[in-house]
């Protein structure tokens, strides 16, 4: 039996060798010290005697008493043995190169993961709990929930800010997911968005000093120390080449990041699957984990990166006038340092100052989703007029992450869009099929949409029309009441789960331009025909295949003038011209029919159409 606690034998927890981590471990230890108490027998007065003896009676040969020279060396032993351990503990500490540094400070980042990971889901137990008996149907358990909710949304957050690195990154990928994850976590985490910490300007010079062996003076005549953006894994800082008088944007990686990848995401993967056993297929998020691990190894390689720009700068010479990928400067890139042309821009967003400097906002929105609809990327985007032609253009920045998508979805994707825009069910269906989800067809009509398709739907029907309206409350709550009733939670996973991972980074880039596009103030119906025209030719058109065999099975336009939008053959070419002019007919009615409307209400008229779809639906079912 313990004796009783008091107040006086508080721990005293004081970890040391963990480096940049002691502010935050202090700031942890005040609740840890609230919490916990240690027995008054075991306070340090009391407890010395018996280390001291305990070490004596050790060290003591049996059955003979110690002679003072062997008291000595065995006393000089100890000392040593104290002095090297108290050394080997400060070196951890002192050198961040030092493995067992490394070491310390994955340790801390695992246990406090585990601890805030711990105490989310011994909230959610807890909660479910309380409410076992009398259902969660309520109003009072819902709001219970929500709570919750915001509770472990803060948790995360505090977690991310503590360790920074891939955690931010995480919080962010998090934070994207608005179509899976309650309101709370993705509001609290969209915080993470912003300005991440930078490393200091020696980490930078050290990792330069790595890779290329050579100090940052002797290539740049300047180089700022405080960078002009810091993200996740890497931050920016603005230099001049020494030889060339350029200037130009050096993205540094940070030198931690990798190092501690492994640990953490085994960290992250070791969670999910506890959180699995604990709650089952309610909390089936394992997925996010692994497709999140390999979009990061994909991102840490800036020679990677390089390559996908100067891909995208070939791939998009016919928009050269309207669109612009900075030039990458080979002999200063590395594996983790990126040297690419410095541009003073905009934020694609920022739509005062594009109209400070000349440009028309919804002549981005227009460009932005001509681009994308060719070319499907999540990265950061700037407006810039160029020097030499005045020309304002769309400047394309990040190129870490691409995904090759394979001909057979890239097609079923096409027909998913050509179903949609002419209510054709049957179309709709094997789309699905080919997207490996072929239950959730409705569901896809509903989320993209926010109309259901149904087998009874006219495909000569003016369905864009339909889409380009405003969807009132009642619309709105009836496409809920249709996604709801044939889904449930682990609906959702397993669709999520079992669409190819291509398509959901695909969802991730169209909603993010989509709300980009918003906020442009663009005409919404100009996206569906955007997506009308490359739907169409992506569908009927040459794949990559066929244009690479262009060279040896082709002939001059002279002997194609029949064929029309690149397709290989007459047939292909005359079903491709015949679903172009269709759409562009039903387009053609329902820009018609909005212009009159707004004439009709004497304003202007706001059009909601797939944003709100993708933002609620599926989230709703997730609640």
């Amino acid at each position: 039996m313990f004796p009783r606690l008091g107040r006086s034998s508080r721990l005293a927890w004081n970890p040391i060798a963990l480096g940049p981590y002691r502010p935050a471990i202090s700031r942890f230890s005040k609740p840890i010290a609230r919490s916990f108490h240690t027995p008054s027998a075991l306070h340090a007065p009391k407890i010395a005697p018996r280390l001291r003896q305990r070490i004596r009676s050790a060290t003591q040969v049996v059955g003979k008493p110690l002679t003072p020279a062997q008291r000595r060396i065995r006393n000089i032993g100890m000392g040593a043995l104290g002095i090297a351990t108290a050394s080997y503990v400060v070196a951890v500490a002192w050198d961040a190169d030092y493995p067992l540094s490394m070491a310390a400070i994955g340790a801390f980042r695992t246990t406090t993961t585990f601890l805030a990971g711990s105490l989310c889901m011994a909230d959610y137990k807890l909660l479910h709990a309380r409410y076992y008996f009398t259902g969660y149907d309520s109003d009072e358990y819902a709001a219970a929930r929500k709570v919750v909710h915001a509770r472990s949304a803060q948790r995360l957050l505090s977690l991310c800010r503590l360790h920074g690195g891939i955690y931010i990154k995480a919080g962010q990928h998090i934070a994207s997911l608005t179509f899976v994850l309650p309101n709370e976590f993705t509001d609290t985490l969209s915080v993470l968005q912003d300005r991440a910490p930078f490393h200091s300007y020696d980490e930078v010079e050290k990792t330069f000093y790595d890779d290329f062996g050579k100090r940052i003076s002797e290539v740049f005549s300047m180089f700022e120390e405080r960078p002009l953006a810091a993200a996740s894994i890497a931050q920016v800082h603005r230099a001049r080449i020494r030889e060339t008088g350029e200037l130009v944007a050096v993205k540094v990686q940070h030198a931690d990041v990798s190092r501690l990848f492994g640990v953490d995401m085994w960290t992250m993967e070791s969670l999910t699957s506890l959180a699995h056993e604990l709650f089952g297929s309610d909390f089936e998020l394992t997925w996010i984990v692994g497709e999140f691990r390999k979009n990061v190894e994909t991102e840490f390689d800036f020679q990677n990166e390089a390559k996908n720009g100067q891909e995208t700068m070939n791939r998009f010479q016919h928009r050269k006038n309207e669109f612009h990928v900075p030039k990458i400067y080979w002999n200063l890139t590395r594996e983790r340092i990126l040297t690419m042309e410095y541009i003073d821009g905009v934020k694609v967003n920022d739509v005062e100052r594009l109209r400070e400097i000349g440009v028309d906002p919804k002549w981005v929105g227009r460009v932005l989703q001509d681009v994308f609809a060719e070319m499907y990327h999540p990265g950061n985007m700037l407006v810039y007029r160029d020097p030499d032609t005045n020309q304002a253009k769309l400047v394309l920045l990040d190129h870490g992450l691409y995904r090759s998508i394979p001909n057979n979805y890239r097609l079923a994707y096409c027909e998913l869009w050509r179903a949609l825009l002419s209510a054709d069910y049957n179309m709709l269906q094997r789309a699905a099929i080919n997207l490996n989800v072929p239950r959730f067809a409705d569901m896809m009509s509903i989320v993209f949409t926010g109309r259901l398709i149904t087998p009874t739907s006219s495909s000569t029907s003016t369905t864009t029309s339909s889409l380009s309206k405003e969807l009132s409350k009642e619309e709105r709550r009836a496409a809920h009441k249709e996604l709801t009733k044939g889904y449930n939670v682990n609906d959702i996973f397993y669709f999520l789960e079992n669409v190819p991972r291509e398509l959901l980074l695909i969802f991730r880039v169209s909603h993010m331009v989509n709300s980009i596009h918003r906020q442009l103030g663009a005409w919404k119906g100009e996206r569906f025909e955007i997506y009308a025209k490359y739907a169409t030719r992506g569908f009927w058109c040459e794949t990559r295949d066929e244009l690479h065999m262009q060279p040896t099975q082709r002939t001059g336009w002279k002997s194609r003038w029949y064929l029309f939008g690149g397709a290989p053959n007459l047939k292909r070419s005359v079903q491709y011209l015949r679903e172009v002019i269709g759409m562009r007919i039903r387009l053609l009615i329902a820009e018609t029919a909005l212009l009159l409307i707004e004439w009709w209400r004497g304003g202007e008229l706001e059009l909601d159409i797939v944003d709100k779809a993708v933002e609620d639906k599926l989230q709703m079912a997730a609640h």
